[in-house]
C-alpha cells in the first residue's frame, strides 16, 4: 500500500549502518551547512547537507534539487575517525556518499544502493563528491513556523511565504505514505513560493514535531489533518482566499478527495501519482510490475498475488496468522519470492493497524463528487502505481469540471528520469504545476 518508501528506509538502514557518531560521541564538528557537487558517469548536479549533532547521533537533511530535495531527511549519518558516510534516499535504494573530511571540506566517492533480485546491495562505488562549509543561501521568501491540529492532535508545519505584500495564492501539501514530515514536500514549497504561491508542509501526525500517531488511524483522520492545515491559509490576510487548494503526493491523493467530501473549503485540486484504483488493487499491481519486469510470468504473478491478498486478509481480520504462515511456507522457496525480497510486516506490526483500516477504501465514490478544478499528474515509468488503471478511472469519474491529466514521458513515481548515475526532475516539472495554479482565479 505505498509502502515501498518505509520499507526501503529500514532495510537500508541495516545495510548503511546505524545513524551515529564514532565512540557514541557527539561530532559537533560536522554541524552546518556544507554544499558542493556530486558526480558520477559525467553528471555533475549540485548537492547539499545540513548537518546536526543531537547527543549520540547526528541526523540532517540534504538538498538535491535535479532530484527534487530540499530538506529532505537524510537516511543516516555515520563517522569512523576522519571519514563520513551519508547515506541520502532515492525514489527505490540510496545513494551513500563516502569522504574524507577536513575543517572546511568533505570529499569522497559515491556508492549506490539498489535492489539486485530482490536483495539490497552495493551497484559498485565510483564517481565523487565535494562539500564545503559555508553559509546557507538566502532565499526570496519567508518561512514561518506554524501549529494547528484537530481535537485529537497538534500538528507543527513550515509555511513558505513569498515577499510582497498583495494577497498571494496558496496550497496545503499532502504527503505520501509512511513517516513524512515536511521535508517531503519542501521542494515544490520552495518552487512555489518563489512563484508567487504560498506553500504549507507539515509533518504527519506522530513525526517530526506533530503529536498523534498516523498508524492509530486511516485516510479519515488525515485527511481531518489536511483541512486543518487548509484553514489556516484561509484565515490569514496574506492569502488569496479563493485561490487556496491542495496539492497531493501519491497516498496523499487518496486522502484529498475525502477531506472534500468532508467539507474542506478548497478551490483547486493537484494530485501527483495519485492512485486512482482501491488500495488493494494498487497493493497487487506493485507487485505485478516488479515480477514482470524480473521476467516472471502469469502463474508466478498469481502465485504471488494469493501470498499478498491473504496477507490483506490478515490485516482486514478475515484470516489467521496461522493461515496466512502457512502460505507463506508454500511459497517461501520460489525464485519469484526470492526475486521479490518480500518481507510481510509481523502480526502485530503497527502498519497493520493502519493498512486494516485503509485496505478495502475505494476512491471512486470521491473522484465523482470532485467538484473543483483537478489537475492529475502522472510519470509514464511509475512503478509504484498503476498509471493506465488510474488514469481510467479518473477518466470515467463523474467529476466536475472534467480533470485534466498530464503525463510526464519517462517521469518515475517521484517525476525523476531514470535511477543512474543520478535521478533527473522530469523536463516541465514543477514548472506545470507552477502555471496550472497561477491560472486559477
Amino acid at each position: 500500500m505505498l509502502r515501498l518508501h518505509r520499507a526501503t528506509v529500514s532495510v537500508l538502514l541495516v545495510i548503511c549502518g546505524a545513524v551515529r557518531a564514532a565512540q557514541g560521541a557527539p561530532d559537533a564538528a560536522l554541524d552546518g551547512y556544507w554544499s558542493g557537487w556530486a558526480e558520477r558517469d559525467g553528471d555533475r548536479t549540485p548537492v547539499a547537507l545540513r548537518l546536526v549533532s543531537q547527543g549520540p547521533r547526528i541526523t540532517g537533511t540534504v538538498d538535491w534539487p535535479s532530484m527534487g530535495y530540499l530538506k529532505t531527511d537524510l537516511i543516516n549519518v555515520e563517522t569512523d575517525g576522519p571519514t563520513v558516510g551519508v547515506s541520502v534516499p532515492l525514489p527505490v535504494g540510496a545513494i551513500k556518499l563516502i569522504g574524507a573530511r577536513s575543517d572546511s571540506r568533505i570529499s569522497g566517492t559515491l556508492d549506490l544502493i539498489g535492489l539486485v533480485h530482490g536483495q539490497w546491495q552495493s551497484l559498485g562505488v565510483g564517481g565523487a563528491f565535494e562539500l564545503r562549509r559555508g553559509d546557507e543561501p538566502v532565499v526570496p521568501y519567508a518561512v514561518e513556523n506554524v501549529t494547528f491540529g484537530t481535537a485529537e492532535v497538534t500538528l507543527s508545519g513550515s509555511l513558505f511565504l513569498p515577499d510582497g505584500q498583495s494577497k498571494h495564492p496558496a496550497v496545503v501539501y499532502i504527503a505520501g505514505s509512511g513517516d513524512t514530515t515536511r521535508g517531503d514536500g519542501s521542494f515544490l514549497a520552495d518552487r512555489l513560493a518563489r512563484a508567487g504561491i504560498a506553500t504549507l508542509v507539515y509533518d504527519k501526525r506522530g513525526t517530526g514535531q506533530s503529536t498523534g500517531n498516523w498508524q492509530r488511524g486511516g485516510f479519515d483522520e488525515l485527511a481531518a489533518d489536511a483541512a486543518a492545515a487548509l484553514g489556516v491559509l484561509q484565515r490569514r490576510a496574506d492569502i488569496a482566499h479563493v485561490r487556496t487548494g491542495f496539492v497531493c503526493q501519491s497516498q496523499g491523493c487518496w486522502v484529498a478527495p475525502i477531506a472534500l467530501r468532508q467539507g474542506a473549503a478548497a478551490h483547486f485540486l493537484v494530485a501527483q501519482s495519485g492512485p486512482g484504483v482501491s488500495v488493494s488493487i494498487e497493493d497487487l499491481d506493485h507487485y505485478r510490475v516488479r515480477l514482470t519486469s524480473e521476467g516472471f510470468g502469469p502463474h508466478d504473478i498469481d502465485e504471488a498475488f494469493d501470498l499478498v491478498t491473504k496477507s490483506q486478509d490478515v490485516s482486514r481480520g478475515t484470516a489467521t496468522w496461522a493461515g496466512f504462515q502457512a502460505t507463506l511456507d508454500t511459497y517461501k522457496d520460489r525464485a519469484w519470492f526470492k526475486a521479490l525480497g518480500y518481507s510481510p510486516e509481523p502480526q502485530d506490526a503497527p502498519g497493520r493497524l493502519f493498512e486494516r483500516n485503509t485496505i478495502g477504501y475505494d476512491p471512486a465514490e470521491n473522484l465523482d463528487a470532485i467538484r473543483i478544478p483537478s489537475l492529475w499528474i502522472y510519470g509514464a515509468a511509475d512503478e509504484i502505481i498503476p498509471v493506465p488503471a488510474s488514469i481510467d478511472a479518473i477518466r470515467r469519474a463523474n467529476a466536475a469540471p472534467k480533470p485534466e491529466i498530464v503525463v510526464l514521458p519517462n517521469a518515475g513515481h517521484s517525476f525523476t528520469i531514470g535511477q543512474r548515475p543520478i535521478p533527473r526532475m522530469a523536463p516541465g516539472y514543477p514548472e506545470l504545476v507552477i502555471a496550472w495554479i497561477k491560472q486559477r482565479r
